[in-house]
């Protein structure tokens, strides 16, 4: 479903908060919830991450931006990122 840098970095997230990646013997491929074991699509997996990154964000004082949809402000320097890497920068612990 992702491809490239933005797909890289959504497997990356979605490790670090605790799912798996399973293949089935098809060649499809799910995540594993860490709480329910349920398996997940991607997509759904990326929707629950993306739901709990943003609630984090603001939690952290970083504020979305009103007109880049799904672009985040960082409340050190005001720069915009992507909700996935505003993400992984606060995971990280960093202050861009």
């Amino acid at each position: 479903m992702h491809d490239g840098q933005e797909g890289a970095a959504l497997r990356q997230l979605l490790e670090d908060a605790g799912f798996r990646r399973v293949e089935r013997g098809s060649g499809k491929v799910y995540w594993e919830e860490p709480e329910s074991g349920r398996l997940l699509s991607e997509e759904a997996a990326v929707k629950r991450l993306r739901k709990e990154g943003e609630r984090r964000l603001r939690e952290a004082g970083w504020e979305p931006s009103g007109s880049e949809e799904g672009y985040w402000s960082s409340p050190e320097s005001g720069r915009l990122y992507p909700w996935y890497a505003a993400l992984g920068l606060l995971n990280a612990g960093e202050s861009p």
